[in-house]
C-alpha cells in the first residue's frame, strides 16, 4: 500500500477516534480505577526461569519481587531483601530478607531464592536465561555437569539470610539482579506441583506487587493487586487489565478510546505511520534505549558455517532503507551490536549497504564451497507474523539478498510464540528477534554469544578468542580499559557475524492525562507498581 494512503488512513482513524469518544466521556472513580494496556504478543509462560522475553518479562516484574527493584525514580533499591553487605573484594554479599509473603499467605523465604537460582543452574531442568548466573561462582559449571548445583555460591544461611559469591568481582551485579530470572519461585509449592507455573487463575502464586486473576491464552491477562505484598501501601491501583492485540491500528484506536491508558513501543509493536500519529499529542515522550533488532543466523546450517556467507548477506542489508521504511523516527541503523547510548566510542564496524563487497564476499564464498548461484539453496527468512513493521523488514531484506546475489529468498511468518522456539531450537536458518538489555551497559549483548550452548546464544556459535575477551572485560576495573576490551570483543564478533544487527530502537510513548507513575528505563523493563490516576 502506498505510504501516503496508509499514513492518511491512520490520521483519519485518529481523528474520528477524537470525535467518536473525545466528549462526554463518563467519569470513572480512578481511586478503584485498574491499569488498562495492550500487548501485541501472547505470554507464553510466566515462570521467571523461562520468560525472559517480551512482553512475558513485563507480565512477570508485575508478578514477582526480586531481591532489588527499581523505585519510583528509577533507583535500584531493596525489595524482597531489605539491606545487603559486601565482603571479600565485592565477591559476596549477603542478604537479609524482609518478612514477606506469598499470594497464599507462606513466607517467602531465602531458601525460595537458593532453589530457583539452583533449578535454573540443574542441567535437567536448565532455564532460558542460565547465562545470567555466570557470574555466581559454580553456575556454568553446575550449567555444565561439572559440579553439583549444590557447590554453587549461592546459600541459604537461614530463612532471613541469602549468600552469594561470585566468580569475580562484578561491578554491575546489583544491577543485574533486576532481571526477572532473578526472582524467586514458591518452593513450597513446586514441590507439590512442579506445573504450578502454568495456572492460569488466582491460584497462581506469586510474591509481588500483583497477583494473577485469570488468564485466556491469546485473549487477555488480569491481575489484581497483592494483598500480602510487603510494600502494597505503595501500590495504588487495584489491578492490571492487559488484552492481547496484534494489529497496530486497532491498539491505538483503544488508545483514543480510552480502552487503553498506555500506548508505547515498550508493550505495542506497530508500523512507524501509527507512531507518527500519536508524535504531536501533548504527552509524547522518547527515551533513547540499547533495544537492537537483529537476525540470528544459524551457524550449524549451511550454507551459514562459512562466514564469508554471513558477512555478505550483512553488507548487503540496506538498513537506512528498513530504518526509514518500518522504524520511522526511532529506528536507528546498526552498524554493530553496542548501542551508541553506552558511549564506548566504538566505530561502525561495517559500511551499510556495500552491494561490492557483499557480492565480492558472496563469490569467494560459493568458490570455496563449490557452489554457483544456480546450486545456492533457497534461503528461508523467518519472522513474525502480524507485525506490520517486521513484515516490512524482511521484505526489504528479501529484496537486498535476491538483487544482490541473484539467489531465492523465502520469507515464513509465525505467532510470537511459534517464532520463538523455532529459533531458540535451532529450527531455522536466519531469523529476527528483538533483543533487549535489562543492564545498562554493553556486556549484556556481548555476552549473548559467549558460549555457544546458552539458550540465548540462538547463533548456535562460540569462540574461545572471543570467549577470552569477555572474561578479560570481567576483571577490568579501569572503565576506560574495559570499554576498550568490549569495543574489541564487538569487532571480533562483526568479523565472525553470528547476528546481523538491523537497527537501534527509541522507546517512544505516550500516555493519557490522568495517568502517571509508569517507570520506563532505558533498558525497557517497563514497571507499573507505581502507577496512580490523577
Amino acid at each position: 500500500m502506498n505510504r501516503r494512503i496508509l499514513l492518511r488512513r491512520v490520521f483519519i482513524a485518529f481523528c474520528l477516534c477524537i470525535l467518536a469518544f473525545g466528549c462526554g466521556k463518563k467519569s470513572l472513580d480512578k481511586e478503584h480505577r485498574p491499569l488498562k494496556i495492550c500487548f501485541s504478543e501472547e505470554c507464553r509462560v510466566l515462570d521467571p526461569r523461562l520468560g525472559g522475553e517480551e512482553p512475558t518479562t513485563h507480565v512477570i516484574r508485575m508478578l514477582f519481587d526480586g531481591l532489588v527493584r527499581r523505585d519510583r525514580e528509577g533507583n535500584v533499591v531493596p525489595a524482597a531483601a531489605e539491606s545487603y553487605d559486601v565482603f571479600e573484594n565485592n565477591t559476596v554479599y549477603i542478604f537479609h530478607l524482609r518478612n514477606a509473603f506469598w499470594s497464599d499467605g507462606v513466607p517467602v523465604t531465602a531458601h525460595d531464592f537458593e532453589y530457583a537460582w539452583k533449578k535454573s543452574l540443574d542441567p535437567k531442568t536448565v532455564s532460558h536465561g542460565a547465562q545470567n548466573f555466570y557470574i555466581i561462582k559454580n553456575a556454568k559449571e553446575s550449567v555444565e555437569g561439572i559440579v553439583p548445583s549444590s557447590e554453587v555460591g549461592v546459600q541459604a544461611l537461614d530463612d532471613l539470610t541469602l549468600r552469594v559469591e561470585l566468580a569475580y568481582p562484578v561491578p554491575y551485579f546489583i544491577d543485574a539482579l533486576l532481571c526477572t530470572m532473578f526472582c524467586p519461585i514458591p518452593r513450597h509449592l513446586e514441590q507439590k506441583d512442579p506445573m504450578w507455573a502454568y495456572r492460569t487463575d488466582e491460584t497462581f502464586v506469586s510474591n509481588g506487587p500483583f497477583c494473577l486473576k485469570k488468564w485466556h491464552h491469546g485473549d487477555m491477562i488480569v491481575l489484581e493487586k497483592n494483598p500480602y505484598y510487603w510494600d502494597r501501601d505503595n501500590v495504588s491501583i487495584p489491578g492490571i487489565e492487559a488484552c492481547f492485540v496484534e494489529d497496530g491500528m486497532t491498539q491505538l484506536c483503544l488508545f483514543e478510546k480510552r480502552e487503553i491508558d498506555w500506548f508505547g513501543s515498550a508493550i505495542n509493536k506497530a508500523p512507524p505511520e501509527i507512531y507518527q500519529a500519536i508524535q504531536n499529542t501533548p504527552l509524547y515522550e522518547t527515551v533513547e534505549s540499547p533495544t537492537i533488532y537483529w537476525y540470528f543466523i544459524n551457524t550449524e546450517k549451511f550454507p551459514f558455517n562459512h562466514p564469508k556467507i554471513r558477512k555478505a548477506f550483512s553488507y548487503a542489508l540496506d538498513r537506512k532503507g528498513i530504518a526509514d521504511a518500518a522504524f520511522h523516527g526511532v529506528g536507528r541503523p546498526a552498524y554493530g551490536i553496542i548501542s551508541p547510548c553506552f558511549g564506548t566510542g566504538n566505530p561502525p564496524q561495517f559500511e551499510d549497504h556495500n552491494f561490492l563487497l557483499a557480492q565480492q564476499l558472496f563469490k569467494e564464498a560459493l568458490d570455496e564451497l563449490k557452489l554457483t548461484v544456480d546450486t545456492f539453496p533457497v534461503i528461508t527468512l523467518q519472522s513474525v507474523a502480524g507485525a506490520e513493521n517486521l513484515t516490512r523488514t524482511v521484505l526489504i531484506t528479501q529484496q537486498n539478498w535476491q538483487e544482490a546475489f541473484g539467489i531465492k529468498v523465502e520469507i515464513k511468518q509465525s505467532d510470537w510464540p511459534c517464532h520463538f522456539s523455532s529459533i531458540q531450537k535451532g529450527d531455522y536458518q536466519i531469523g529476527v528477534m528483538r533483543w533487549l538489555s535489562y543492564l545498562f551497559d554493553p556486556i549484556y549483548m556481548l555476552k549473548t554469544f559467549q558460549y555457544k550452548h546458552d539458550l540465548v546464544n540462538m547463533s548456535n556459535w562460540e569462540s574461545e578468542t572471543y570467549q577470552a575477551l569477555i572474561e578479560k572485560s570481567s576483571y577490568q576495573a579501569d572503565p576506560v580499559e574495559r570499554n576498550a576490551t568490549l569495543v574489541e570483543a564487538e569487532k571480533f564478533l562483526m568479523e565472525e557475524m553470528p547476528v546481523i544487527p538491523i537497527c537501534f530502537l527509541n522507546i517512544q510513548y505516550t500516555r493519557h492525562e490522568d495517568l502517571a507513575g509508569v517507570l520506563l528505563p532505558p533498558s525497557g523493563e517497563i514497571d507499573f507498581k507505581y502507577v496512580t490516576f490523577q
